[in-house]
């Protein structure tokens, strides 16, 4: 199933997949107490960094204005634990629970898709 948006606060449980134009993809787990992400590194196209591949805890989730169309972005159009199809998202996890934040800025996501199938779901 795809969403516009999704709302981590009221997401159903599960795992949801964030696609942009980059072969990369953001993965987010709402199941338990705490979202958790993975960037999921898709090889050609986008940039490797450490962490890749790996659950971490979301400390942090901002959503940048819709910017699909240049003439109606709305610059205060600013969320937080909201993903919107159309925006640039920044990711922010504590990997060594020190507060030692790590960050990601994505590519503008073109589709969110999910909760996926537990198959689908890297361990």
């Amino acid at each position: 199933m795809n969403h516009e948006t999704l709302d981590l606060a009221t997401a159903a449980p599960g795992v949801y997949a964030i696609h942009s134009s980059s072969p990369t993809v953001y993965l987010l787990d709402t199941r338990g107490g705490r979202c958790r992400v993975m960037r999921a590194y898709g090889g050609t196209g986008s940039r490797p960094f450490a962490g890749d591949d790996q659950w971490w805890n979301l400390t942090d989730l901002v959503s940048s204005p819709d910017l699909r169309d240049p003439d109606a972005i709305v610059t205060t159009d600013v969320v937080r634990g909201v993903v919107r199809v159309g925006s640039r998202h920044r990711y922010t996890w504590d990997p060594g629970g020190l507060h030692d934040y790590q960050w990601r800025l994505a590519r503008v996501a073109e589709r969110i898709e999910g909760p996926l199938d537990d198959d689908a779901v890297p361990t």
